[in-house]
């Protein structure tokens, strides 16, 4: 249940790749959403729910999503830049200097947010698929 105001994007997608940053204890997490939207997220492994292969929920919003404390992920962050390169439309958010890419040709999902929008980034692990 959206508030008044608040801004929301539910995707769900696979953990398709998993690569090892050049920090230590960083992966590079690739998501392949069922819309076609891919995410790249930079994540420490301690706060990593996930495996190659799990299906996520990945809730964006300006509002707090519910979340099960010490199963899911959730980070705060902003909305630092948003670039269209051909057909493909990207939103940039940094969790406090972690990074989220999210590369969709989704008009909707582009254009839900603005430059300096406060989000919450919510990834919840539905399971192996």
């Amino acid at each position: 249940m959206a508030m008044s105001g608040t801004k929301v994007v539910e995707l769900e997608g696979i953990v398709e790749e998993l690569e090892k940053s050049k920090l230590p204890n960083v992966y590079i997490a690739h998501i392949k959403c069922s819309d076609g939207s891919k995410i790249t997220l930079d994540i420490h492994k301690k706060v990593m729910i996930f495996d190659r292969g799990d299906r996520l929920k990945i809730t964006i919003a300006t509002h707090m999503p519910k979340y099960e404390e010490g199963r899911d992920f959730l980070a705060r962050g902003y909305v630092f830049n948003k670039k269209t390169s051909d057909s493909v439309k990207k939103l940039l958010i940094s969790l406090w200097g972690f990074l989220v890419v999210i590369e969709t040709q989704n008009e909707e999902i582009y254009n839900k947010f603005d430059y300096m929008d406060e989000v919450y980034f919510h990834i919840k692990n539905l399971g192996h698929t």
